[in-house]
């Protein structure tokens, strides 16, 4: 990650440990762990594919309640000073875990064709790794290794998930060109950073 990639990161850390203090303060009088929350949204997005094909509003208030829960998990462990880099693999693979549920949720709503899905998914996955695979030399780690994929990939979930939102509330459609561009942000992204650890 670069220097501003790292000051945005501290900052948007900071932020969140504020707004979820008081929530985070319950949670570890209820001896709530990270990786608890961090499963607990995988749980919400397993019902979101399970109840994908209601395509009931509802859904939004499962996807928003798991991306929610996904905010939470890292200001939990710094909260209870439980941060570590096994916890940040375990965050990460749940994240993945929570975008591949939903893209194929998305597939399940007849919004995106499977072969566009499987593109954003697969790609997804490889650009994480080829980033924690590339961040690691800059990082020194308190386990195997230090899973920091940086900005690109997440801020690529959080337009995907507005994004069912405004097709929910506006009707507007246009899922396989978007996620088709995703996909393709995300393979340039992925050659990139197999460049970068390949020279």
């Amino acid at each position: 990650m670069n220097d501003w990639q790292k000051k945005f990161y501290a900052k948007f850390a900071e932020l969140r440990n504020k707004i979820f203090d008081p929530i985070t303060k319950v949670l570890m009088f209820l001896r709530i762990t990270p990786n608890m929350v961090s499963i607990f949204g995988v749980f919400l997005m397993v019902l979101f594919v399970v109840f994908a094909k209601t395509n009931s509003p509802w859904l939004l208030l499962i996807l928003y309640g798991s991306w929610l829960i996904d905010l939470i998990d890292g200001p939990l462990a710094r909260n209870s000073k439980t941060a570590n880099d096994k916890g940040k693999f375990v965050d990460m693979f749940c994240d993945n875990l929570n975008f591949t549920l939903f893209v194929l949720g998305v597939i399940q709503l007849d919004l995106v064709s499977g072969f566009v899905g499987a593109l954003l998914i697969y790609f997804m996955a490889i650009s994480k790794l080829f980033r924690s695979i590339y961040n690691a030399k800059d990082y020194v780690s308190d386990w195997r290794f230090k899973a920091v994929a940086g900005l690109l990939p997440n801020f690529i979930v959080a337009l995907a998930y507005i994004h069912l939102g405004v097709y929910f509330i506006f009707n507007l459609y246009y899922f396989d060109y978007i996620y088709l561009v995703f996909a393709s942000i995300l393979i340039i992204d992925s050659l990139s950073h197999f460049k970068k650890i390949a020279l």
